[in-house]
């Protein structure tokens, strides 16, 4: 992957049909993530949304097509939830706008997008899920989904100790996903994982899972510098 770098700073000069998967969708999700950064000033911020385009299209086309390739008959084992944006467009039909097998990549791009699609004339915006045998690479999207939680994790956990007394940090060390699926926070300092006890005013608490929530997960347990968190999705499976 050493040629990966070139790629996502120099997309104007990448066939991008040359790229791997993970190459692509590498490069789409760290140009929006530039664009969602409020501390770039707004010509960078548009320029990463211009540059992320061409990426997300591809990425989209890829799953198209493996959507229409023929498939044996899928059984519920080999099925896969696939999170889709969706919208009716000014005819009244239905268009689905965007997808990712990672729930949180749909809440972002609509927080993104949603304005700019309403002004395209969409209405209804939402996400929906459906089933497809389709597997997601767990190379991409296992380490998207830890890489991409950090900074989201980091926020959620500051907007909670700004509202504590003490000094607790609310750096993350590194993000795992076990076997399970189940998502592991190490945290710097051990007394930010204690928050995951409840050991806070329940009003905070209450605001902490509707953040977490926002995200798509839900707090299981904590164990030392430790959260260990579950997409809301198979809590209700």
């Amino acid at each position: 992957m050493q040629n990966q770098t070139n790629t996502t700073a120099q997309p104007a000069h990448v066939e991008l049909s040359t790229l791997s998967h993970e190459e692509v969708y590498t490069a789409a999700k760290k140009h929006m993530a530039d664009f969602r950064d409020q501390s770039l000033d707004l010509s960078d911020r548009i320029a990463a949304h211009d540059t992320a385009k061409p990426f997300i299209a591809e990425w989209n086309k890829r799953l198209e097509e493996a959507k229409a390739a023929p498939t044996p008959t899928p059984t519920p084992e080999t099925m896969n939830k696939l999170y889709t944006i969706t919208a009716t467009d000014s005819n009244g039909a239905t268009e689905e706008l965007y997808c990712s097998y990672d729930r949180s990549d749909c809440v972002y791009e609509k927080d993104a997008e949603k304005e700019q699609w309403k002004q395209q004339g969409y209405k209804a915006i939402k996400i929906a899920s459906r089933q497809t045998e389709e597997a997601p690479s767990p190379e991409v999207y296992d380490a998207a989904t830890t890489g991409e939680l950090k900074p989201q994790i980091e926020k959620v956990m500051k907007t909670t100790t700004d509202k504590l007394t003490g000094d607790i940090s609310p750096a993350v060390h590194n993000i795992t996903k076990d076997d399970e699926g189940q998502i592991i926070v190490n945290f710097e300092d051990e007394d930010a994982a204690h928050i995951i006890a409840g050991n806070i005013p329940c009003s905070t608490y209450d605001e902490l899972e509707s953040n977490l929530a926002a995200l798509g997960y839900a707090p299981t347990d904590s164990d030392g510098a430790t959260w260990i968190l579950e997409a809301i999705d198979n809590r209700q499976a």
